[in-house]
């Protein structure tokens, strides 16, 4: 779809990341530090797998250019 000149929009979840941690880390951290460290380190696996596969393409001019967290309390 970039390709073809579409602007894309990736979104994502991490209820099941953020349990996970709470379960091993729970006591140590608070929900909203899990919430946010899960959130950053999707993002950033999202956004690099982004980036490979535009490189592996042969350097898609129109790149990542925007990363957007938001937390809900």
């Amino acid at each position: 779809m970039i390709e073809e000149g579409f602007d894309v929009v990736v979104t994502h979840g991490n209820g099941p990341q953020a349990g996970l941690l709470a379960e091993r880390v729970g006591d140590y951290l608070s929900l909203d530090m899990i919430d946010a460290a899960t959130e950053g380190w999707m993002g950033y696996l999202i956004a690099n797998a982004l980036t490979n596969e535009f490189l592996r393409r042969g350097g898609i001019r129109r790149s990542p250019r925007h990363c957007c967290f938001t937390v809900n309390r």
